[in-house]
């Protein structure tokens, strides 16, 4: 799984009851995008250092203005690669 600083960290819901949890994540700690990150999830208002398990998936923010904002880029399962660019720079280094 690889990710950029703006992408969306979707964690998939085990039950019906419950809907996903969604966060966007504000700063990488390995260069190569690779977990863990630092999000900031959209209920909660805090940030927060995840390591994603399988339940997890990436959503790219998308560079393309045409396209809609967000796309699914990973998935479980999926080896997609990471061609998302930064919105901004990593400020928690």
């Amino acid at each position: 799984m690889k990710a950029a600083v703006g992408d969306r960290l979707v964690l998939e819901s085990t039950s019906r009851d419950r809907p996903d949890h969604v966060g966007i994540i504000v700063a990488l700690r390995h260069p190569d995008g690779s977990p863990p990150y630092v999000v900031r999830w959209l209920d909660e208002e805090h940030e927060v250092l995840v390591f994603p398990g399988p339940r997890a998936r990436i959503e790219r923010r998308r560079a393309d203005p045409a396209e809609s904002v967000w796309g699914t880029a990973d998935r479980p399962g999926s080896h997609a690669g990471s061609a998302a660019e930064r919105r901004h720079s990593d400020s928690a280094e």
